[in-house]
């Protein structure tokens, strides 16, 4: 399905023209029993399972078609940070709109979003110019980046706060993709 896919911009996960569809065969009898039944404990059991399965398949759908960074700018830990952080999605608007989000559990941070696709095709030799765009930014910048994965940022529907350990193991020098995936050189 993913490859029949229809969008507005390419590579814009986070832009508000971005939505992503999922398909379910569902039970209606079975649904309509569950929600008209007089336990109250079938309904919020079905309710629950059913949440948590689109939650896991949602989450399954971004880790298998997008890369995660969490990037943070130099000396994220000075007073000043947050005009810093600004200015410098001001200064690359463009490139980055509809590409990163900034969690709220973690206001240092901006969470940026690539197809898989499109990193790929340019670690393979072949350039995009929409990532090799944000490279040369983040390069310039001298950013920190760390690659992350969907259920570390939506834990359980929240945004969530890394520890300077666990980041570290996911550190990158350069963007490209750690773990059993192609790390550049």
């Amino acid at each position: 399905m993913w490859d029949k896919c229809n969008r507005h911009f390419r590579n814009r996960l986070f832009d508000r023209d971005t939505l992503l569809l999922k398909v379910y065969n569902i039970n209606f009898l079975y649904v309509l029993k569950t929600y008209t039944s007089k336990h109250s404990s079938l309904r919020d059991d079905f309710k629950k399972k059913t949440r948590k399965r689109f939650r896991e398949d949602f989450l399954k759908l971004l880790g298998d078609n997008y890369y995660f960074w969490a990037i943070y700018l130099p000396d994220w830990q000075k007073p000043d940070y947050a005009e810093r952080l600004q200015d410098f999605v001001d200064r690359h608007f463009h490139a980055l709109v509809g590409r990163v989000f900034q969690p709220a559990g973690t206001p240092h941070c901006l969470i940026l979003a690539l197809e898989q696709s499109a990193v790929n095709v340019s670690l393979k030799g072949a350039l995009d110019k929409d990532y090799e765009k944000i490279r040369q930014i983040v390069k310039d910048e001298k950013c920190e980046m760390f690659q992350v994965w969907p259920h570390e940022i939506w834990d359980n529907g929240n945004s969530q706060k890394w520890d300077d350990e666990s980041l570290q193991k996911n550190k990158v020098t350069e963007l490209g993709v750690v773990d059993a995936l192609v790390k550049f050189s």
